[in-house]
């Protein structure tokens, strides 16, 4: 289960960080692009969300290492 979590955690940031990075890159390019709100603020939040996963992810890999298989 604890494989699983981390797995989808990381997927998950994957996941957050390309959609980041594609939004800061149509945010150079384009800023009126999309209507909804600020793009480049969303960019780096969608960035910072994709970085506290990976903080997870690893926090979630050091506890496993530590604890048996049950």
């Amino acid at each position: 289960m604890a494989s699983l979590f981390r797995t989808l955690t990381l997927l998950c940031a994957s996941i957050l960080l390309a959609l980041g990075g594609y939004f800061l890159f149509v945010a150079s390019e384009a800023p009126n692009f999309f209507l909804f709100g600020d793009l480049q603020k969303n960019a780096i939040l969608l960035f910072i969300a994709g970085g506290c996963l990976i903080i997870v992810w690893i926090i979630a890999w050091l506890i496993s290492r530590k604890m048996p298989e049950l």
